[in-house]
């Protein structure tokens, strides 16, 4: 298997007791990003579609155009919302100004 791709086998695969794979694995790859310093992963169904990413997310990282960082978390998002909406920022779908209860 390449470097940076591993096979993921279903619970219930026979590969997982020591005996023949009887599923359809996915391929998971992945590439380490050295400033967040973790893993970027994706899966496929293909080992094939698999390599391609890798090698371009590898250069995506170096480059600094993909990181593992996550957003804010959802938390943090609503309370940034309900500030906004207090100072009048946000706006409803009709483009009236919105109304924190």
């Amino acid at each position: 298997m390449s470097t940076g791709i591993e096979a993921r086998h279903a619970r219930t695969c026979g590969s997982r007791s020591g005996t023949r794979c009887d599923c359809t694995p996915t391929y998971q790859a992945s590439t380490y990003d050295a400033q967040a310093q973790k893993k970027v992963r994706k899966s496929f169904k293909t080992i094939s579609a698999a390599k391609p990413w890798r090698q371009d997310a590898a250069v995506a990282v170096r480059a600094g155009e993909l990181t593992a960082r996550r957003g804010p978390t959802l938390q943090a998002a609503t309370d940034q919302w309900l500030l906004d909406m207090e100072a009048g920022h946000e706006r409803m779908g009709s483009g009236m100004a919105a109304q924190a209860t």
